[in-house]
């Protein structure tokens, strides 16, 4: 028979997904408490939070809402149920930040994986997450094409001036040379 404690641990757990709009499943194994500490703190300046969850609790939460929510109805079907140690990502509004935080962050710390995400409401493995964290920010691509928009400008001063430059240097070595 579940305690209330429990009850109420799978009602708070289903109201934080569903307002959540975007969260992932992260795989965590022999991971100091130090360690997930630091990773807490470093997520927190991403609009992001990191909360381990028991498997069999965040397994009923997800089939109490995948009742209301056709999105929870295709990951109950798809990844449970869950095995290994487990903690929920929650991301903000921009979740490209949190998820590339936590890669770099899970880099350095062998014992965290990520296992699945519900991106957008649509279900996400691991693979695909592992590649949506390593591109670049949406900062790092608007500079970018500014600066491929820029480059054709840049080049056609560079091959207008180019003749005039290599005359005068001819000229310079030359008199040099007669000097």
């Amino acid at each position: 028979m579940p305690s209330q404690k429990k009850k109420t641990y799978v009602e708070d757990l289903s109201t934080f997904l569903t307002e959540a709009k975007h969260f992932v499943l992260v795989r965590f194994d022999n991971t100091t408490h130090t360690t997930l500490e630091k990773l807490r703190k470093e997520l927190k300046k991403e609009d992001a939070v990191f909360k381990v969850v028991k498997n069999t609790l965040f397994t009923k939460t997800i089939e109490r809402v995948a009742k209301k929510e056709k999105s929870f109805k295709k990951l109950q079907d798809s990844v449970l149920p869950l095995k290994e140690n487990s903690a929920v990502l929650v991301l903000g509004e921009n979740y490209h930040k949190g998820l590339s935080a936590f890669f770099k962050f899970a880099k350095a710390e062998k014992t965290l994986t990520f296992k699945f995400g519900l991106l957008e409401k649509e279900l996400q493995p691991e693979d695909v997450l592992n590649k949506i964290a390593q591109l670049p920010s949406k900062e790092d691509l608007i500079a970018k094409i500014l600066g491929s928009m820029n480059a054709p400008t840049s080049r056609l001063v560079y091959s207008m001036k180019f003749g005039v430059s290599k005359l005068v240097y001819v000229l310079n070595q030359r008199a040099k040379q007669s000097s």
